[in-house]
């Protein structure tokens, strides 16, 4: 099994309640054979296994994005081995130093690396000021309660004590670890914010198999990238054909909206990075899942990453402010509910539901409820709202 991230913690982070966000990969309900089985959860050692897929809930401007954005820099980071960069999302969110607690799982040992981040506005840049990286081998009967812990055990490395050109001061200590670990299937992961309002075929291939568009618009007959010399300077052709139709429409990748759906669109983009990240076991990250797609089809993608197919333990991490698709998540362990009054909240929907998680129980009615989740849209500000529109109507007038 390839390095899996279990859990983070993000210090000194603004914009959070207690300037803190915290992340947990592991399903800390019963898990079910079936659910093991079924690729529903990934089974580490013991009794302890990692989500296959997040979801993060909650109405408009809650914080979804900025959390899911976090996430993706911190992933990179940490498991694709990227170095810092200045116009990293969470340099927004911190002032002079950000610390980072991070856990990773391998092959029977467990890591925890605390990072922290040091901010030099002026010459805009990120950099490694200390890292602590502890590890520790465990059995194979560990409880859950002990995975996580380290006490007594003394870091593996301390970046201060390094040689100073024994790495960069933007890359992690962690990439010595990542460094001797097998490659052969590089991590891959995938972050679809960037297409949240701007809607493109961003991927494509020859090998694309027909079904995948057909599952999106059962109205085309073909379609397929023309077979041309591809350089940095070339824009692919696609070659367009409907049933019942005898025209073969040729169109590069900025007009396809003329002649394909949004939804269309975006779900080619989504099946073909689920593909690559299925097949490495990383990381599929997509703001506002529901947008443009019908909702079976949302269904459908979040059953793929708790299904068969992935056998390589992949993660699907999503925002959502649809409180309906969560009916159809049965690990209420998996959702995060968050709010924002003046900070941004986080909490796990099985924490918050307590007493009400249960089967009988909609997770969307919760959630539209409001109560214990402040997830229902402020009633005093609707009627503020209409007031307001009232007034402007009648002066109009």
């Amino acid at each position: 099994m390839d390095i899996k991230i279990i859990k983070s913690v993000f210090k000194n982070l603004q914009g959070y309640e207690n300037n803190m966000l915290s992340l947990d990969f592991l399903a800390s309900k019963r898990v079910y054979e079936f659910e093991y089985d079924e690729n529903v959860v990934t089974k580490l050692i013991n009794n302890i296994y990692k989500l296959n897929s997040i979801s993060l809930a909650g109405i408009n401007a809650s914080g979804k994005t900025t959390t899911l954005n976090i996430i993706s820099d911190n992933l990179k980071i940490f498991i694709q081995n990227q170095s810092l960069n200045y116009q990293m999302i969470f340099s927004n969110y911190f002032n002079e130093k950000l610390e980072i607690e991070n856990y990773f799982y391998h092959d029977g040992f467990v890591y925890k690396l605390i990072s922290f981040i040091q901010k030099d506005d002026r010459n805009q840049l990120l950099i490694f000021d200390e890292e602590f990286l502890y590890e520790k081998k465990i059995n194979s009967n560990i409880a859950k309660k002990d995975f996580l812990l380290f006490d007594g055990i003394k870091p593996k490395i301390v970046r201060s004590t390094l040689e100073n050109n024994f790495l960069k001061p933007e890359d992690s200590v962690f990439s010595s670890i990542l460094n001797t670990m097998d490659t052969s299937r590089k991590k891959i992961i995938k972050d679809m914010g960037h297409q949240t309002n701007f809607n493109y075929l961003s991927i494509y291939s020859e090998q694309m198999p027909i079904s995948f568009v057909n599952y999106l618009d059962s109205s085309i007959e073909e379609f397929c990238i023309l077979n041309q010399e591809m350089g940095v300077d070339k824009v692919p052709k696609f070659k367009i054909k409907f049933k019942g139709h005898d025209k073969e429409i040729i169109s590069d990748f900025i007009e396809l909206e003329k002649y394909l759906s949004s939804g269309t669109i975006k779900g080619i983009n989504i099946l073909m990075n689920m593909m690559l990240v299925l097949n490495s076991g990383g990381y599929l990250l997509i703001d506002e899942i529901e947008n443009h797609l019908n909702k079976t089809i949302v269904i459908n993608i979040i059953d793929m990453f708790t299904s068969f197919l992935n056998k390589n333990g992949a993660t699907l991490i999503f925002t959502t402010h649809y409180s309906e698709i969560l009916d159809s998540i049965d690990r209420s362990d998996s959702i995060y509910v968050l709010n924002k009054s003046e900070n941004i909240s986080l909490n796990k929907f099985s924490t918050l539901a307590y007493g009400k998680d249960r089967s009988d129980k909609k997770k969307s009615d919760l959630l539209l409820n409001g109560g214990e989740f402040k997830t229902a849209p402020s009633y005093s500000g609707y009627r503020q709202l209409i007031k307001d529109m009232k007034r402007f109507i009648e002066e109009a007038d």
